[in-house]
């Protein structure tokens, strides 16, 4: 069994309830392989997760000061641990039961993943994780769901906030949330944060929830060079800073390079609005990754002088990596998510962390890294 050596302290009883559901019936992932024993690196990751999960329940990260309240870290360790082999997320029991605790109280308080101390650090990546932790299984969470899915429609970049269909941002999610700007007020929509969402949306379900994604698939969209090479970028407007990968002329006009992180997390986000797997735009995304097989590197990248992003995202596009090769033809699934278990596998510090070398998106903190490592090794069926 796993154990920790941290203090414990009482549940309340709605987080006990979605504890005995995760260990009993937790499933792999849909589209996940079935079967087949949990590798050490698994083992050994979750052991260091568990052990540095603190006395309140949260994880806090000490890299960071922006998250050392433990909300956003608890609900991306969380969200990494539902993706684990069931026989392994059964040994992790109580620590989801302490996590879930941890993020309960406030969210019952304000309606969003928050702080104890009220706070927020990424409310809307963090809501989005924990409601698919949440969504897992029917009827667990269900009040701490609804509340979390109405946050993210009335953050979501739409009508309401005076958006408009031929707005660039429409559809689309940020990073601040609801309430948290005027009317037509942005730091910048973007395919990751959006993806999130959506997926939490799409297991939330409900007709407002459905109409959220429908707007969300515009967003989603415009994200993709298609026509064009078929993968995806970070954000609609072409003058945008947060495209990492540059810009290019395409199709006679210059529009942003596509990179894999965003391609991985393009497929997902069609899926997640109801795009079927054999489309044309998912197709193209999987060729773009097909064409694009190296992962000692974010692809995208390389030969470009645009920073350190090609090594700085390298743990987030692993995970999302695994999650998207549910698309790829059968004959090649296989053997990438054979490549993957063995690239990400090889990173894994003598502790049962990862971390990576690069700073650029906060990677070198062992809470993110390892997260994204364990949805990775976990997704391409160690």
């Amino acid at each position: 069994m796993i154990s920790t050596s941290r203090a414990r302290r009482p549940a309340a009883l709605a987080a006990a309830a979605l504890a005995v559901v995760l260990a009993s019936c937790l499933p792999p992932p849909a589209g996940a392989p079935q079967g087949g024993a949990f590798g050490d690196p698994l083992r050994r990751a979750v052991d260091y997760l568990v052990s540095d999960q603190a006395a309140d329940g949260g994880w806090h990260s000490t890299a960071y000061g922006q998250m050392r309240g433990g909300a956003a870290p608890t609900a991306l360790v969380l969200y990494a641990l539902c993706h684990l082999p069931a026989p392994l997320a059964r040994e992790c029991t109580e620590p989801i039961r302490r996590g879930i605790d941890f993020l309960a109280g406030p969210v019952r308080v304000k309606g969003v993943v928050c702080d104890p101390d009220g706070s927020a650090s990424y409310p809307t990546y963090a809501s989005a994780l924990y409601t698919s932790v949440l969504c897992r299984h029917a009827g667990v969470g269900v009040e701490e769901v609804k509340l979390l899915a109405g946050y993210l429609v009335r953050s979501q970049l739409g009508q309401a906030q005076g958006w408009h269909v031929e707005d660039l941002p429409y559809g689309g999610w940020d990073h601040i949330g609801e309430g948290m700007a005027p009317p037509r007020m942005t730091t910048g929509a973007d395919l990751s944060v959006t993806l999130f969402a959506a997926e939490a949306l799409a297991a939330a379900g409900g007709d407002e929830a459905g109409q959220a994604l429908e707007r969300a698939r515009i967003f989603i969209e415009r994200c993709q060079n298609e026509p064009g090479d078929g993968g995806f970028f970070f954000a609609p407007d072409p003058e945008s800073l947060s495209n990492k990968a540059g810009r290019a002329g395409q199709d006679g006009k210059e529009r942003p390079c596509s990179y894999g992180t965003m391609t991985a997390d393009g497929i997902r986000g069609l899926l997640a609005v109801g795009v079927p797997s054999e489309s044309p735009r998912v197709q193209a995304a999987v060729r773009w990754l097909l064409a694009h097989p190296d992962l000692t590197e974010v692809p995208g990248f390389k030969g470009k002088r645009v920073g350190s992003w090609g090594q700085g995202l390298r743990f987030y596009y692993y995970a999302s990596l695994a999650k998207a090769l549910r698309c790829f033809p059968p004959a090649s699934r296989d053997a990438w998510r054979g490549r993957l278990r063995s690239t990400v596998a090889a990173l894994q510090e003598p502790d049962g962390s990862w971390k990576n070398s690069s700073a650029a998106m906060r990677e070198d903190d062992p809470l993110i890294a390892t997260s994204f490592a364990v949805i990775a090794l976990s997704e391409a069926g160690y």
